[in-house]
């Protein structure tokens, strides 16, 4: 008896969200860092909002940066987890690396 694809369950654990907005984030020019415990995802009823906090090379790259970050991070979950993101939202903590 052949499966069709609707009997197949999967389920992604918000620690693989995490790492993959987190590495998606991360590949962006203009991304000095990531906070430590800086990601967080909230799955409301089969769609995921994500949170990311950054540290950004310079100040003027802000909103460009984060724009980037926005589509990227999106883009990656969306793809990888087959999970819709309604939104991605980026907070610049600062400027340079963390210690």
């Amino acid at each position: 008896m052949k499966k069709e694809a609707s009997d197949v369950c999967l389920k992604i654990s918000e620690d693989a969200v995490i790492k993959i907005a987190r590495l998606s984030a991360l590949e962006i020019n203009g991304v000095s860092d990531i906070g430590k415990k800086a990601v967080s995802v909230k799955n409301l009823g089969g769609v995921i909002e994500i949170d990311i906090e950054i540290y950004i090379t310079t100040l003027e790259e802000a909103q460009a940066v984060a724009g980037k970050i926005q589509y990227a991070v999106k883009d990656s979950v969306q793809s990888m987890t087959g999970i819709p993101v309604s939104r991605v939202c980026v907070r610049v903590l600062g400027i340079g690396r963390i210690e």
